[in-house]
């Protein structure tokens, strides 16, 4: 029976931000597609975009935090139960799989 509430109360929150999200549509004033708009902008200097460079070894900083965040959160709310095992073997898995990406 709580399933079934837990599951009404998610429908019915979803229906209410689908119900917001179109009243805001509907209320809200026609974006007009102006080139400045979409232009780059950085302190007043215009810029060319193709000299923006992103690092991809940031990229993997970022990535290991998050799955490593992840792993942690997840051992910690399965630490009293059963599964606790197979989810400490599994973040064992991903991480001997992280060890094995290419750094370049």
């Amino acid at each position: 029976m709580q399933a079934l509430a837990t599951w009404v109360g998610l429908l019915i929150c979803l229906f209410i931000a689908v119900v917001f999200y179109l009243l805001g549509k509907k209320i809200a004033p026609p974006s007009e597609e102006n080139p400045e708009k979409t232009a780059p902008y950085a302190c007043g200097e215009d810029y060319p975009p193709e000299k923006i460079q992103m690092y991809i070894h940031n990229f993997y900083y970022i990535a290991f935090f998050v799955l490593f965040e992840i792993a942690t959160l997840i051992l910690a709310l399965s630490m009293f139960s059963f599964s606790f095992y197979v989810v400490a073997a599994y973040a064992i898995i991903v991480f001997l799989t992280l060890l094995q990406i290419p750094r370049w």
